[in-house]
C-alpha cells in the first residue's frame, strides 16, 4: 500500500515539475535593446544595426536554437543575447558608461518565462534584472566596461501544457493508488 501511494506521489510531483520548468529550445522569443530615452529597438533589423549571422537578422520572433539569437552592432559596440536550453548569456564588446540601456525578452505565447537567476556577471558594477509577467528585463544603467564582458543567467520557461509522458505517469500513479485503496481488506470489529 505504501509503495503504491509513493508511486502516486512521485507521478504527481513529476507532472508538476515538468509543467513548471520547461526548456527553451524550439520556443520563439522577441527581444529589444534600447539606449537611454530613445525608444528605438536596435534588435529590429529594419533599423540597420543587426549584422548577418544572428537569429534576429531575419526579423522577429526568433526561434531558440544553436547560434546567437540577438545581435546589435555599431561603430562603438557589439551587444548580443544568446539563449541555450537553460541559459541566457549577455555579451558586450567595447563600451563605456552605459546610461539607461535596457534589454527585454518575451516568449511568444503563454505563459512566458518562469524564472531567471544570475550565474555570473563580469559587468561593473553589475547588471540588474527582473522578471515581470513572464517578461525578462535586463538593465545596464551605470555599468562601466572597456573590453569584452559577459553575464550568464539561468532561465526557464513556463509550460501551460504538460508533455504526454507526464500525463501518462500521473494517471498511472493515481490509478495504482485507487486500485490499492479498492483492494484494501476491511476488517470488522464486533462488540459483545
Amino acid at each position: 500500500m505504501k509503495i503504491l501511494m509513493t508511486a502516486a506521489l512521485l507521478a504527481s510531483s513529476a507532472f508538476v515539475a515538468t509543467a513548471a520548468d520547461a526548456a527553451l529550445l524550439g520556443r520563439q522569443v522577441n527581444g529589444t535593446i534600447q539606449f537611454g530615452a530613445n525608444p528605438t529597438n536596435y534588435y529590429d533589423p529594419a533599423n540597420g544595426f543587426v549584422p548577418g549571422g544572428f537569429g534576429n537578422s531575419g526579423g522577429q520572433p526568433v526561434t531558440i536554437a544553436a547560434g546567437t539569437e540577438f545581435g546589435f552592432q555599431d561603430g562603438a559596440n557589439m551587444d548580443t543575447a544568446d539563449f541555450s536550453d537553460t541559459q541566457l548569456t549577455i555579451r558586450d564588446v567595447v563600451f563605456s558608461n552605459a546610461a539607461n540601456w535596457k534589454q527585454t525578452f518575451t516568449l511568444v505565447g503563454s505563459p512566458g518565462f518562469a524564472s531567471i537567476s544570475l550565474v555570473n556577471d563580469a559587468f561593473v558594477p553589475g547588471l540588474t534584472y527582473s522578471l515581470n509577467n513572464g517578461v525578462i528585463e535586463i538593465n545596464w544603467a551605470g555599468t562601466n566596461a572597456a573590453n569584452d564582458f559577459t553575464a550568464v543567467f539561468n532561465v526557464t520557461a513556463g509550460n501551460a501544457v504538460p508533455e504526454p509522458a507526464s500525463w501518462a505517469l500521473m494517471i498511472s500513479g493515481f490509478g495504482l493508488a485507487g486500485a490499492a485503496l479498492r483492494r484494501r481488506v476491511r476488517t470488522s470489529v464486533s462488540f459483545a
